[in-house]
């Protein structure tokens, strides 16, 4: 009776080239991360007329870092804005 192998098989040259894309994956992850917490705070240091200007408030800084467990606190501003922004269309062609 034959007995049939079922496992996976990768190439061992395949190896190096996956283990570097996930190296490079982290480092591209890790650089966005800096450059978001870095734009975080740039918004912190804005005044509230200057946060309006972009559409977010003063309570959205404080609810985003809250959040930065569970999310980028950039990629939940950003939500903020886009619905706001939808929302404001919407009332607009309404209107």
């Amino acid at each position: 009776m034959a007995v049939i192998d079922h496992s996976p098989r990768t190439s061992t040259a395949a190896f190096p080239a996956l283990l570097m894309a996930r190296v490079v994956g982290t480092a591209m992850a890790l650089r966005r991360a800096i450059r978001n917490r870095r734009m975080f705070h740039r918004l912190r240091e804005m005044t509230d007329r200057e946060l309006a200007d972009v559409g977010i408030r003063r309570g959205d800084l404080h609810e985003a870092w809250r959040r930065r467990v569970e999310t980028d606190p950039t990629a939940y501003l950003n939500q903020i804005v886009h619905a706001r922004r939808s929302i404001e269309d919407a009332a607009r062609r309404i209107h």
